[in-house]
């Protein structure tokens, strides 16, 4: 499962980690522990796209990257992404 972080900021007060604690994600918001735990409780193997979810859009690096790992797997494959980046890989 290809997973995709959310948007990044470095503002300390936007979005809580698993513990509801707040502080900066530069490459993205994403419980990585519980997307892959997700990912492993459907039989896929958690795969977190590095790069982040901002800027939104369809030639973003994670877009890309995401998309690109997409057409080389010709396994079954999901998506596992919100916000900043899987929006935009949904509409591609």
């Amino acid at each position: 499962m290809l997973i995709l972080r959310g948007n990044g900021t470095d503002d300390a007060d936007t979005y809580p980690d698993e513990q509801g604690k707040t502080h900066p994600w530069p490459e993205g918001a994403l419980h990585e522990k519980a997307a892959k735990a997700f990912a492993a409780q459907l039989d896929y193997d958690p795969v977190v796209i590095d790069a982040p979810g901002w800027p939104q859009g369809p030639d973003s690096k994670q877009v890309t990257k995401a998309l690109d790992s997409f057409h080389e797997d010709k396994g079954k494959i999901g998506l596992y992404g919100f916000s900043g980046g899987g929006y935009a890989v949904v509409i591609m």
